[in-house]
């Protein structure tokens, strides 16, 4: 290997995920799910893989309330479930 000497910092930066989750994913009759309810970077997929995460959570217990069989507080749920995310 070469030697190489340390020429000082000349620059520093630091890395974060860049997340930005809403402070609550449902009021009243809206309910938020996928880049709506948080903002990841694109890289990896993981906004796109918790979007379909939210999809999946939220999807059966939709079609629970619309059809009547859905406990009451069901769709409370969601938020508690899915923002620690």
């Amino acid at each position: 290997g070469e030697d190489i000497a340390d020429a000082g910092t000349e620059w520093v930066s630091s890395f974060t995920d860049a997340t930005r989750p809403a402070a609550t994913y449902r009021a009243g009759r809206v309910l938020l799910a996928g880049d709506a309810a948080h903002i990841h970077l694109p890289a990896g997929g993981q906004g796109m893989s918790t979007g379909i995460l939210d999809a999946v959570n939220l999807g059966w217990k939709l079609a629970a309330e619309v059809t009547g069989r859905a406990h009451p507080g069901l769709l409370d749920t969601y938020h508690a479930e899915r923002h620690p995310v």
